[in-house]
């Protein structure tokens, strides 16, 4: 088997008696051979040879898998050329056509935008979203100043207040020392003193402690309540006196100099003992209270001592309540601005890392709307336009391959005849290369062999071109009816069968005739074309190289499309029709080599065994 390369631009070639004389020496600068690009038809196309086949015989197979959901025929059912045949689920390949459809339309509407020229409205829309972003940073400079300036204040007063707050801590712990003594003196006094029952001899004689004298002289009915409230009195007030004790004792050791951690402990201990001073000054007044009660109750008058003495336990509980409460309000004062002030220095710290941040994507905002608004006011660039009319080429071919997706899901006969066999049935999986339906054809048809790498370019329905070595200058048109899924090994090469039905009978063709087909692959019309020695791949980028006005090389980027063994397809760059294109790069030690093999002048026509013709172009000497 060959590929058989159709090209329908002609290559000009310049010989030796039209052409050009090149001397060349080792110190020559080196030559090089140009050809213009320019537009035509670009034929890609495959060949092999077969014969024509003695039995008519169609295997359709699909090329699509799925769920088979309708079978259309029945064996023994005459069919028309293209009659669809079997009918296989579509869907994913239904919402592919749909996609492709949507994306080709966003680009086309993509492509329009950049055609029309800019409206006023788009313009002063760009122009009025640069202003906003340069406000947006004015705004932005000014609040990051005015939170700087915030913090820093907010640090200050916090300092401040600390150190306020501080010298009150002292003040506070001195200011309850000065009445606890006063207190727990007192409810020593109420409680273990002798003047209730020394008022009143009626309570109990002299000589008896207060709370000694209230339970004596309570009935044995309330006895035992007043002798709970006592025990419990008894008991807070002999806690309170060991804290305080052991308090005060500290408290002699520390002065307003001292350290303020060493301030701040005795604070906290002394509301500790404050809290359980009142405590039992509450513990007190509840016994008084009990004793009371039972008294009144039984209609029984209330000494004037005891009166007093409920009197100044209530005075005792609302001094040590008020000293606790002024010291917790130092002490979460303290803790407040000491919060405060480290709340501060984080925001502070924050605001050095991150205001620089915002200030630079802020002013990023206004560098990307400037080049925006440049480039509307400038409008459409040229290679903005090729691209997008690239893209909307991509998207159509992406479509148009969709499509072809989609008829794959339709099994149709690629030819007339009749139905000989269905191998498939509603709800079977159809795969790729099983046969799902045989015809017996009304056509004659031929079988080529193709080679593993050749076979791969084909596909059912491809248009080809059929030759007879029994019938010269004769030819007649087919189409790719069968591939088989399965080839064949022989001395380590594989084939495949491919069979090709004809379009029109012809009595001369025969059964057993060796038959030369030609696949015809892809045809591009209108297509910029250059020679295949002028494309380089650098770096996986496809370069082709012209020549400025110094004859120095000049690199243009390209992308590439379809090519056969003479030309290539550029399907996008700045390479224009009529561009001479660098084909061959001529070194000093190129033309002397050439020399040595022809025992002449190299590319001189003439002397020496002949000269070296061109490749449709001309030789220019490079720059130095």
């Amino acid at each position: 088997m060959k590929q058989k390369i159709i090209g329908t631009l002609v290559i000009v070639a310049i010989g030796s008696s039209g052409g050009y004389t090149l001397f060349a020496n080792r110190l020559s600068p080196p030559q090089y051979v140009t050809t213009p690009a320019t537009r035509g038809t670009l034929t890609v196309s495959v060949s092999g040879s077969g014969q024509v086949s003695a039995v008519n015989q169609i295997d359709v197979k699909p090329q699509a898998a799925g769920t088979v959901v309708q079978v259309l025929v029945a064996a023994g059912q005459k069919v028309k050329e293209n009659e669809p045949l079997v009918r296989i689920d579509a869907r994913d390949a239904l919402k592919a056509v749909r996609d492709a459809e949507i994306n080709l339309e966003s680009t086309r509407l993509t492509l329009k935008k950049l055609l029309q020229a800019t409206d006023e409205l788009s313009l002063l829309q760009s122009q009025n979203s640069v202003q906003a972003a340069k406000d947006s940073l004015e705004k932005l400079k000014l609040s990051q100043q005015t939170a700087r300036e915030n913090a820093r204040d907010t640090q200050t007063k916090s300092e401040d207040d600390m150190g306020k707050y501080q010298d009150d801590t002292y003040s506070a712990v001195a200011n309850a020392f000065l009445d606890l003594p006063g207190i727990l003196t007192g409810l020593n006094d109420v409680l273990h003193g002798t003047s209730i029952g020394d008022a009143d001899a009626s309570l109990g004689g002299k000589g008896q402690k207060n709370a000694t004298t209230l339970i004596n002289s309570t009935s044995s009915q309330e006895q035992p309540k007043i002798i709970a409230a006592a025990t419990l009195a008894e008991t807070d007030y002999a806690l309170a006196r060991v804290k305080y004790d052991a308090v005060f004792e500290k408290y002699k050791t520390v002065n307003r100099f001292a350290e303020q951690s060493v301030i701040e402990a005795i604070l906290a201990e002394t509301i500790d003992a404050a809290k359980i001073v009142a405590q039992a000054s509450k513990s007190a007044s509840g016994l008084f209270d009990a004793w009371v009660d039972a008294r009144t109750l039984h209609n029984v008058s209330i000494p004037t001592t005891v009166k007093s003495a409920q009197s100044n336990l209530a005075g005792y509980t609302s001094k040590v309540n008020a000293h606790i409460s002024a010291m917790v309000n130092v002490q979460t004062n303290l803790k407040n601005a000491r919060e405060a002030k480290k709340s501060a220095e984080r925001d502070l710290e924050h605001m050095s890392a991150n205001h620089p941040r915002e200030l630079a994507a802020a002013e990023a905002t206004i560098k990307e709307r400037e080049s925006s608004l440049a480039k509307l006011e400038k409008g459409a660039d040229q290679l903005d336009i090729q691209s997008a009319q690239l893209s909307v080429r991509q998207r159509e071919s992406s479509l148009s391959d969709a499509r072809v997706k989609l008829g794959e899901y339709t099994l149709r006969a690629p030819i007339a005849g009749t139905v000989a066999k269905i191998a498939m049935k509603k709800k079977d999986q159809a795969s790729s290369g099983a046969t799902a339906v045989t015809i017996m054809a009304d056509k004659k048809l031929a079988e080529i062999s193709l080679n593993e790498v050749d076979v791969t370019r084909i596909k059912i329905g491809q248009k080809a071109t059929l030759t007879f070595d029994a019938i010269p200058e004769y030819s007649l048109t087919g189409e790719v009816a069968e591939i088989d899924s399965l080839g064949t090994v022989s001395q380590g090469v594989v084939s495949y069968n491919v069979k090709v039905i004809f379009d029109t009978q012809d009595d001369r063709v025969k059964p057993g005739m060796s038959a030369a087909v030609t696949v015809i692959i892809d045809v591009r019309t209108d297509a910029l074309l250059v020679p295949v020695s002028a494309v380089q791949e650098q770096n996986g980028v496809s370069i082709v190289n012209t020549l400025d006005h110094t004859h120095a090389l000049v690199a243009h980027r390209v992308t590439t499309g379809v090519s056969n063994e003479i030309f290539v397809e550029l399907a996008s760059g700045d390479i224009k029709v009529g561009d001479e294109v660098v084909t061959q790069i001529i070194t000093a030690q190129d033309a002397s080599a050439a020399q040595q093999r022809s025992g002449g002048i190299p590319f001189l026509g003439g002397a020496g065994g002949g000269g070296a013709r061109g490749f449709g172009g001309a030789v220019r000497a490079g720059g130095r």
